[in-house]
């Protein structure tokens, strides 16, 4: 009697009780994005009050929540094209150490967890976190693979989070703060895009862009970020920023290492130094840190 053909996704015996391939699963790495539902509370400078950094910081959790279950979603629907993908087959639910009756229980757990808690933060979070959780899904089963609208609505997501930080701490974003998340985020998120790249001559199993846009990309995505300095420095020339600011003046240095970050982002992207993923990259870029330092010292001695 032959034996059936052993499955090359076959998960090892404990994998379905292991709680790492769940935690890689969930990406906790990419929380890192959700820290920007701090910005309307710092751009405001509700910096004492102790209300506002609470309810921040549960508008950070539930989007963190949120965010992983999507993330467990998006791997059960891409689970064919993620075993093709040779960055994103070893990814728990693509290698088969972690079993999808697991992960959609635990997508299903943490979404509805985030929603619970956004009910009861200010009005307005709830239906953002609502609107982040439609555009998640309409991203995993449909416009991931529809160019140029994929990277408009991960920008929109990465924007939705400002918002609902704005609404956690009753601060609306002011059309100076819309305007410069409108480009930064873009530039983000074609930045993701060219991190994905497979290289040339490869597929790109799923998605809407091939190897050969690449230099597109990077145009788009360089120029857009520029514009989003160039609002700032626009910015620091508005009547708001005398009233906000003792020291006004300094920021143009904040422009100007917004515009490095930007540059040097950007450079490390095109020449292939990104591959581990956006998020890990940005998480562990040494660089990137010096300048977040600069940045944050020039704004304390702004105000």
């Amino acid at each position: 009697m032959s034996l059936p053909p052993a499955s090359t996704h076959t998960a090892p015996a404990h994998s379905s009780t292991s709680l790492l391939p769940l935690l890689q699963a969930l990406r906790p790495e990419q929380w890192l994005k959700n820290l920007l539902v701090f910005l309307p509370m710092l751009a405001g400078h509700h910096f004492q009050d102790e209300h506002s950094w609470i309810n921040a910081a549960l508008c950070f959790a539930i989007f963190s929540l949120g965010a992983s279950g999507q993330y467990l979603i998006n791997d059960l629907a891409d689970l064919r094209w993620d075993r093709l993908d040779r960055c994103k087959r070893g990814r728990p639910l693509a290698s088969g150490r972690l079993q999808p009756i697991t992960a959609r229980a635990a997508a299903a757990v943490l979404i509805l967890l985030s929603l619970a808690i956004a009910w009861w933060l200010p009005e307005g979070v709830f239906a953002i976190l609502l609107g982040y959780h439609a555009g998640a899904l309409a991203y995993t089963f449909a416009l991931k693979r529809a160019a140029v609208l994929d990277v408009v609505l991960l920008a929109s997501m990465y924007g939705l989070r400002v918002f609902a930080g704005g609404a956690a701490v009753q601060i609306w974003p002011s059309p100076w703060l819309i305007a410069f998340a409108l480009f930064f985020f873009l530039s983000l998120a074609l930045l993701k895009r060219v991190v994905e790249l497979p290289g040339a001559g490869e597929a790109a199993p799923g998605r809407g862009f091939s190897a050969d846009d690449r230099t597109y990309l990077i145009v788009l995505g360089v120029n857009t970020g520029l514009l989003s300095v160039l609002v700032l420095a626009l910015y620091v020339q508005s009547p708001m920023v005398s009233v906000l600011y003792r020291r006004p003046e300094a920021l143009w240095l904040l422009a100007l290492a917004l515009a490095y970050w930007v540059a040097r982002t950007w450079l490390r992207a095109a020449r292939g130094e990104m591959s581990r993923g956006l998020w890990i990259s940005l998480a562990t870029d040494a660089g990137g840190y010096c300048v977040l330092g600069a940045a944050v010292l020039i704004f304390y001695f702004a105000i």
